[in-house]
């Protein structure tokens, strides 16, 4: 069943329902405007680099798209003339339109200004229409509207303006927008206006093969000069097509290109290829990755497959317009929903992966437990979740109960109790819990005692889910204010200055590591022996028998405490460090320790009186929560797991002898709860057609394309991310030779990179070498004790792996997103965990 419904669901998804917040770090912010002159007319201009050129309604879908993009200087400058200034281009039907004087005032300080950021007086400018329902994830206007390129002076620029507005009253123009369920008389038109690149090569790239609708699959075309003929499609171009995951180019062809586009001294003009590059690709290699790694990352942030058009000028890539791709198939679906509350459809739904039924109607006790936990912290948010063609969508409903006194007063007091609550009330229930389920013995239970089992432990789970939300939400909320008022009183800190405040304790990964450094130091040649005799063994009972003394003990304790870890993965763990001789953690954790009360002192002897009490308060607050943070990974995650998904498996099992289920247990996840159950006490129903069809309905549904928004569909930002557990949501800008993350765990290091996809990958891990792994969970732990740092694709400051290097002073960078594609093994690093900089030597 591979862990079915809690790999889809739960523990991927618990703090994204948590209260929104950004603390510290994140994105670059948008630049600001050069000058405030144009406050005046922010009704007819603004800038491409300014964040209200976002606004889809005001500068049209091309623009705001080209808003999205503005990074690293690859987009062109330039500016915006808004849908509201071109609707006052009259008369626009008679041919004789013409620009009111305000307009023509405002365009041309505008110009000025795009010519003295450019350095020259009157540059070379493209001119390209922008649709307010252009370019979003449902239509593209591509071809429908004016493009000219190579503009020069103010008046070619307003006649061109001009001329961009008349093409949106053309009859194909007109029939496209009825085609694509716009009124035909609704032209909402924004015009911008950028420096113009007189490229030697252009290219479009597609981040889904539209032809064979496979979207692993990036397809670019490329062809000398301007892009004109390479997107009217009167030029063959060259056509390169590369797997996604990999960046590696699968196919090539390479045309024969005998004319090209190319800027003349105002306009367009064709000319002849030099005869050496008419058969020569027009692309490198390394210009193809180059491509399509900003692909790659611009579908990310648009979240919908990218029709890419940029261009290679002396060697640099420009990026000039996005678009979604429109051609893929359409899977004919109705993803429209009937809500029950009208309000819910001004909530923005985000898709989230494909659900089987049994992982639907699980789900729910979840979403109580979660739900139970903000009502009791009085604000926040509520999880909101419909199901959609299967696919799941999500949303956050605020919820505040009592003024803002109270709800700060309600905060306080949950945050202070929570730590008292798992120490006497919550870890010893987990335990018991644990005792029961270790007694039962499910193969000797009936069928009727296996649903009872399972029916008792649902509304336990609920209880599981609340504890995670307050343990996983509320505990990492109460670490995150210290931090947020620290960076608000110290500015300038790095990012993970703050962490220091509360490091050095010992928590379940730290113990972890300690009790493998006792195996190593007990550890005799007869158990050595047995160890690697027990690893070479098929045998499935008795194996272990032979281990003797103070190592048996200590081994039994082990697995004892971890019980998600098998025999077989400790044996590895103890040769490991048995053959590296890896440090006792507590030897660090105690130099921790003492760093933090030296950091702490120092930090109090900067604060005014009224500061030190709250930052004692925050404090305090902040050292008993933290060590939960990283706790509850084993207790109230992996209990539930652990325990109820062997009573599914059972279950399972027992189907297939009945005929219920074909081959694998895992089916059963195609039976709703409510069905298992019944069958568990003797109800007949037709479970195997429902099987048959389900299964058949879901492979169907693994084809579609549903959109990745319902309801309000804004697009993610930043802001709506919990950063302090996921990180980033885009990759951080960062210069060419260096990748960008969240500074998690300070210190410089240089070494080897090993690149882990998963913790086989791992084990390989040799000392002095830096671990780079998509992310890291408590399994991971022990190789925190080998490795000399750790760079990961995902997670922020409170994540897994941020928790643990800390602990263990080693180095770490997390939240990169894009790490494991950078890397490669064996490639030499220096990481700097400071200031989240990992530079590729």
């Amino acid at each position: 069943m591979c862990g079915f419904w809690w790999a889809n669901s739960a523990a991927r998804r618990a703090l994204r329902w948590n209260r929104r917040r950004t603390v510290g770090g994140g994105l670059k912010p948008p630049p600001t405007r050069v000058r405030n002159v144009w406050n005046n007319m922010a009704l007819n201009v603004v800038w491409l680099d300014d964040p209200a050129s976002g606004k889809r309604e005001l500068v049209g879908g091309k623009a705001a798209n080209l808003n999205q993009l503005h990074s690293g200087g690859q987009v062109p400058l330039g500016f915006c003339i808004t849908a509201s200034a071109t609707a006052r281009v009259v008369p626009v039907r008679s041919g004789e339109a013409s620009l009111p004087p305000d307009l023509y005032a405002d365009i041309e300080a505008a110009y000025a200004e795009l010519g003295a950021r450019c350095g020259t007086p009157e540059p070379a400018v493209a001119i390209r229409s922008s649709a307010a329902a252009e370019d979003g994830a449902i239509n593209s206007f591509a071809g429908q509207y004016q493009t000219l390129l190579n503009v020069v002076g103010v008046d070619a620029v307003a006649a061109a303006v001009v001329e961009c507005v008349e093409t949106a009253y053309r009859p194909h123009a007109a029939a496209y927008r009825k085609r694509s369920g716009a009124g035909v008389d609704e032209v909402h038109l924004a015009i911008f206006v950028q420096e113009f690149v007189a490229a030697d090569a252009s290219v479009v790239a597609f981040t889904a093969n539209s032809v064979t609708n496979d979207p692993s699959e990036i397809v670019i075309n490329a062809y000398w000069g301007l892009g004109e003929g390479l997107v009217d499609g009167s030029s063959v171009p060259d056509t390169y097509t590369v797997d996604k995951r990999e960046l590696r180019i699968k196919t090539r062809s390479v045309a024969k290109k005998e004319r090209m586009c190319a800027a003349g001294s105002a306009g367009v003009i064709e000319i002849d290829v030099l005869a050496d590059n008419q058969s020569r690709s027009t692309l490198t290699d390394e210009q193809v990755g180059e491509v399509c790694r900003s692909a790659v990352d611009l579908e990310a942030r648009m979240g919908w497959p990218v029709d890419l058009e940029c261009a290679f000028k002396d060697g640099k890539l420009y990026l000039l317009q996005c678009r979604p791709v429109t051609t893929l198939a359409q899977d004919g679906r109705d993803w429209s929903v009937e809500w029950d509350d009208p309000k819910d459809a001004e909530l923005t739904w985000r898709k989230g992966s494909l659900e089987a039924p049994l992982d639907q109607s699980f789900e729910w006790y979840w979403m109580q437990g979660w739900a139970k936990a903000r009502r009791e912290t009085g604000s926040g948010t509520l999880p909101m979740r419909i199901y959609v063609n299967g696919y799941a969508y999500e949303a956050e409903k605020p919820f505040r109960v009592g003024n803002r006194k109270e709800q700060e007063d309600a905060r306080k007091k949950t945050e202070r109790e929570i730590p008292e609550l798992w120490r006497n009330e919550w870890l010893p229930g987990l335990k018991q819990k644990r005792a029961y389920f270790r007694s039962l013995n499910l193969s000797a239970l009936s069928n009727d005692e296996l649903a009872s089992v399972l029916v008792e432990a649902l509304p336990w789970y609920c209880e599981c889910a609340k504890m995670h939300a307050h343990l996983g939400g509320t505990a990492v909320e109460a670490v995150g204010h210290l931090v947020e008022w620290y960076r608000k009183r110290f500015p300038d800190a790095a990012e993970s200055e703050p962490y220091r405040l509360v490091q050095g304790q010992s928590n379940l990964s730290v113990e972890k590591g300690h009790l493998l450094w006792q195996l190593q130091q007990h550890l005799t040649p007869a158990n050595e022996e047995l160890l690697r005799a027990a690893l070479q063994s098929r045998k499935k009972q008795g194996k272990w028998d032979g281990l003797e003394g103070s190592f048996k003990e200590i081994f039994d304790q082990y697995l004892e405490t971890y019980w998600k870890d098998t025999p077989e993965f400790l044996a590895s763990l103890v040769l490991k460090y048995a053959e590296q001789g890896v440090e006792d953690p507590h030897v660090k954790l105690r130099q921790l320790a003492a760093e933090r009360e030296q950091f702490t002192s120092h930090a109090r002897s900067l604060l005014k009186k009224k500061e030190r009490e709250v930052f004692e308060e925050l404090l305090q607050v902040a050292l008993a929560n933290y060590p939960l943070t990283e706790d509850h990974n084993y207790w109230v995650d992996g209990i539930a797991a652990h325990y109820i998904f062997p009573l599914f498996d059972e279950l399972g099992r027992r189907m297939i002898k009945g005929g219920i289920l074909k081959k694998k247990r895992s089916e059963i996840k195609y039976l709703e709860l409510n069905e298992i159950i019944l069958w568990g006490f003797g109800v007949r129903q037709p479970l195997r057609a429902r099987v048959v069809e389900r299964q058949r309905e879901f492979d169907q549904r693994l084809k579609l394309s549903p959109p990745e928004f319902l309801g309000a569909c804004e697009e993610p930002t930043t802001e709506e991310e919990d950063y302090l557990f996921w990180g980033p949501s885009t990759p951080l800008e960062a210069p060419k030779g260096e990748v960008r993350g969240v500074g998690a765990s300070p210190g410089i290091v240089r070494g080897r990179a090993r690149v882990a996809v998963n913790l086989d990958k791992a084990l390989e891990l040799q000392p002095g070498e830096i671990l780079v792994c998509g992310t890291t969970n408590p399994h991971w732990t022990p190789l925190f004790a080998v490795g000399a740092g750790l760079v990961s694709d995902r997670g922020g400051a409170l994540c897994h792996g941020a928790v643990v290097a800390r602990e263990y002073g080693l180095p770490a960078v997390v939240g990169t997103l894009i790490g494991t594609k950078k890397i490669k093994t064996g490639q030499l690093i220096e990481i700097d965990g400071q200031s989240g900089v990992i530079r590729l030597v």
